[in-house]
């Protein structure tokens, strides 16, 4: 009996310490010790209870991270005319501090700021991709931030452009009378790379025909008196510039003969009394013949 004694002392301190130090093992894994009566003890909680618990304990001690803002580039227009300033402005989705901008134009130029908007022209035509590019303070850290790309359409300016003109001489002419059309070209507004070297000309001139000539000067015949409308064209003989018109210009040619021209006048103003005008003039033509007739007789 008494060599089992101290046995049964070693046996139940193992078995105490065992109980004691199992929930304070679990606690510096990060668990949390589960105690439930079974057969009428207590129970360590199984492995996986034990990992969930710990991770639960692990997330709930991090610091929440703030998210990274977003960075818009807007401009007031995406279609422009060439060297017209255009005016971006860049947002942000969340407020940030001490920002400075670095503006992209996507013609190899690019500006910085330190406000959130620029302006910018474009000297040539064409489709330009546009970013801008932040620096700011973010969870306590400079972070560059990038915005999407914004694409600006950049046109000809119109008023760049050469005009093209015509005029007649004579202003008025008549049935079988010849014309002279003259084509100007204005380049007096007109940067280098849109004037015309050398233009070929192209006139239509209103009757079903036209003509092209390397002058700017062409001549031609109307058998049929009306209302034609004339007009000329020119091309770069580069073909470095696009093909221009000039206005149509009305064109009124008159038939020939007094009395045509007196009745073409008359219907122009009075319609009615032309007619009148025209009928009387015939039948006082016809009776002097008759007239004439008689006396030879």
């Amino acid at each position: 009996m008494t060599s089992f004694r101290p046995l049964c002392v070693a046996f139940a301190v193992v078995t105490l310490t065992g109980m004691l130090t199992g929930p304070f093992l679990d606690l510096a894994d990060g668990g949390e010790p589960f105690i439930a009566p079974v057969a009428g003890r207590a129970t360590r909680p199984s492995t996986e209870v034990s990992m969930v618990a710990a991770a639960v304990a692990r997330q709930a001690k991090l610091r929440p991270r703030s998210s990274v803002p977003t960075l818009t580039l807007m401009a007031e227009r995406i279609v422009s005319l060439e060297g017209q300033s255009v005016h971006f402005t860049a947002t942000w989705s969340q407020p940030v501090s001490r920002a400075s901008y670095l503006f992209e134009w996507g013609d190899g130029q690019s500006s910085r700021s330190d406000e959130p908007n620029a302006s910018h022209s474009y000297a040539d035509p064409g489709l330009y991709s546009v970013s801008v590019v932040a620096k700011a303070i973010v969870d306590d850290k400079v972070t560059p931030i990038r915005s999407k790309e914004l694409m600006i359409f950049v046109r000809v300016d119109p008023r760049n452009l050469p005009t093209l003109s015509l005029s007649a001489n004579p202003p008025h002419p008549h049935a079988g009378e010849a014309v002279t059309f003259t084509a100007t070209i204005d380049q007096s507004a007109s940067p280098a790379r849109y004037r015309y070297d050398s233009p070929k000309y192209y006139f239509y001139f209103g009757d079903g025909t036209g003509e092209p000539s390397k002058s700017d000067r062409i001549t031609h015949f109307y058998v049929r008196p009306g209302v034609y409308h004339v007009y000329a064209g020119a091309q770069d003989s580069d073909h470095i510039c696009d093909p221009m018109l000039s206005a149509p210009i009305e064109l009124r040619i008159e038939p020939r003969g007094l009395i045509s021209r007196l009745t073409v006048s008359l219907n122009a103003q009075q319609p009615k009394a032309g007619l009148w005008v025209a009928g009387m003039l015939v039948m006082i033509v016809g009776a002097v013949s008759w007239h004439l007739k008689r006396r030879g007789r």
